[in-house]
């Protein structure tokens, strides 16, 4: 990955201002492996809410039994290994450009700006895993909220509903005391000087 930087530089003396511009080409290269990489292979689930309930301990995974499955629905995949793949890589990507741009030492210069980046991935093996993942639906005042879980570690992630009437009730409490609480403080003050 290549960055374009500046170290930006300003003096004065008695007559004049002077600025001194250096420009720098930076480069950050590294090679990285990624093992288990999950990729939702569900159309019906967004991508957002699977990756967000993540990781997944892989060095516990099973052998599939349908056995697991009795008494719960289950989905079968319906992505294909090819889509599969290659969101799998953008995620590779994304995740490696992220690591390179932290390597870049910030501090010593003025600006950085990413130029450009070459970014490949060797073709890693696709294989179908089925990962415990409980998908919730509540209907709250005619809207329905959806929450994720990760069956193996518990994490949660989803849209809460919220009472609009009791948040700007608590809000309205929040500012009322902290107002008061800042006044008397500014009495107090004011009295000690």
């Amino acid at each position: 990955m290549n960055y374009d930087a500046q170290r930006i530089r300003k003096w004065r003396d008695s007559s004049f201002e002077y600025t001194k511009t250096d420009f720098y080409l930076v480069t950050s290269e590294g090679k990285v492996n990624f093992d288990y990489v999950p990729v939702d292979g569900s159309i019906v689930m967004d991508d957002a809410y699977m990756e967000s309930i993540e990781p997944y301990d892989m060095e516990k995974a099973i052998p599939f039994d349908e056995g697991y499955l009795s008494g719960y629905e289950a989905q079968k995949y319906d992505v294909t290994k090819e889509e599969s793949r290659k969101r799998a890589e953008d995620r590779i990507k994304t995740s490696f450009d992220e690591l390179l741009d932290q390597s870049v030492n910030r501090g010593k210069y003025s600006i950085v700006m990413p130029r450009n980046s070459r970014i490949g991935c060797t073709k890693g093996k696709v294989q179908y895993a089925l990962l415990p993942v409980w998908v919730i639906k509540v209907k709250y005042k005619d809207t329905i909220y959806q929450f994720a879980m990760n069956g193996q570690t518990g994490k949660l992630t989803g849209e809460l509903p919220v009472d609009k009437g009791v948040f700007w009730k608590y809000a309205f409490g929040i500012f009322v005391g902290s107002s008061v609480i800042v006044y008397l403080l500014l009495l107090v003050l004011l009295y000690i000087l």
